[in-house]
């Protein structure tokens, strides 16, 4: 049985690296390897086809993530001791590529992508937090954590 996905325009936004990384495994030599994207888009009740025509978009959403993917790494390795913010991950698992025992991964986003990202991730150590960037009421719940890297 599929899952139904309802969100808003906002939200749907993050459907669209989503798509990149799950089109670009298609390819013989894809530029991004996330095969969990792949098992995860075929669970979903959703019209993608929307997104199909926005070639310039899913190159684009595939080279973003490289490229903060490297920055982080970098930083990371330098500063093991961080704690990282992650705003708006999409259906991302940009933090299973860091060990979580030593880096801990907050998310911050909204209530509906969290719960749509814990019914493929429930297995995954995570504190998420619902809220939004634009709103101070999420600032008090991390203020305690020694925040040094903020990514989205």
């Amino acid at each position: 049985m599929k899952i139904q996905v309802k969100l808003g325009s906002t939200q749907e936004t993050v459907l669209i690296p989503f798509l990149a990384r799950v089109k670009k495994l298609e390819q013989v030599k894809p530029i991004v390897n996330h095969p969990k994207s792949g098992e995860i888009i075929k669970q979903l009740d959703y019209d993608f086809e929307k997104y199909f025509n926005t070639k310039y978009s899913l190159i684009a959403s595939c080279l973003r993530e490289i490229i903060i993917d490297n920055w982080n790494s970098i930083f990371l390795y330098q500063y093991i001791k961080s704690t990282v913010l992650e705003i708006c991950p999409d259906l991302y698992t940009r933090f299973q590529k860091f060990d979580k025992a030593k880096v801990p991964w907050f998310d911050l986003d909204l209530l509906d992508l969290i719960k749509l990202r814990q019914v493929y991730f429930l297995q995954i150590l995570l504190r998420p937090f619902s809220g939004s960037v634009l709103e101070n009421d999420w600032i008090e719940r991390v203020k305690e954590k020694t925040l040094h890297l903020i990514c989205s």
